[in-house]
């Protein structure tokens, strides 16, 4: 018996929700005003939109010993050989971009610019503890394209494109005076994924991690001179920087 009140009770309340109908309409046989009829539409990611990030930038840099390219070539220790450092740093920026949306699929692009702090020291281990490629950190850009799905307010999505950045790398040893140019400006590309939440008053947070690979760049020492006599021509070294970001941030949509 209860249940079979229970059920009737629900049954009831579940009929009044779904009726269009107005339930206080009087027992006066006047007709109930209708209700409007409301649809929740999803949202619509279609725009403009500028924000900011911020997060931890972790990268490498690897020297190679190439050689000065004479027959025979003379290594500045042993051809072929490589170092590196490696380190975790802190990298912000500041983005906008614009989105298009067909069905659930959003498309767009995106170009930021920003600063990866990456100073770190590695050296010439086993060979010669003295010999150091440094890398100093600095500015970056990226031009990127976004493709993503829709979940209502919800974004996940992929990205990819153009990164250039100066992160000063270069191979020194300080004993004995010795250093090479720096790699100055590289590019190269960049492809990530990140997630992206739609709150209200047009503001959404994100959270993404992205892989850069700055190629290989090569650098070289100036000749060495002692009593006026050159006793070692320029050393040259390739230097290939790499990395990831992995980052929040905050964005406007107008």
């Amino acid at each position: 018996m209860q249940i079979r009140l229970l059920s009737a009770l629900l049954s009831t309340v579940l009929c009044f929700a779904l009726s269009p109908t107005t339930a206080g309409a009087e027992d006066s046989g006047s007709q109930p005003a209708a209700r409007p009829a409301t649809t929740s539409l999803p949202f619509d990611w279609s725009g403009s939109y500028a924000g900011v990030t911020a997060g931890a930038a972790f990268g490498r840099s690897t020297a190679t010993d190439v050689g000065d390219g004479l027959s025979p070539a003379s290594a500045w220790y042993l051809l072929g050989g490589q170092f590196s450092n490696h380190a975790g740093s802190f990298s912000a920026a500041a983005q906008a971009g614009y989105n298009f949306q067909a069905a659930q699929f959003v498309f767009g692009a995106e170009a930021e610019i920003g600063y990866l702090g990456k100073h770190r020291v590695g050296n010439y281990a086993p060979l010669d503890a003295d010999t150091l490629i440094k890398t100093r950190g600095g500015p970056f850009g990226t031009l990127r394209g976004r493709l993503g799905f829709a979940m209502d307010r919800a974004l996940f999505y992929g990205t990819a494109g153009a990164i250039v950045a100066d992160v000063g790398s270069n191979v020194s040893r300080p004993s004995t005076d010795f250093f090479t140019s720096k790699t100055g400006t590289q590019f190269g590309w960049t492809a990530g994924v990140g997630v992206e939440y739609a709150m209200r008053s047009n503001w959404s947070i994100k959270a993404e991690y992205f892989h850069y690979d700055l190629g290989s760049t090569r650098v070289k020492s100036p000749p060495m001179f002692v009593g006026g006599v050159q006793v070692m021509g320029p050393q040259p070294f390739d230097i290939r920087n790499t990395g990831g970001i992995a980052r929040i941030g905050l964005n406007y949509r107008f």
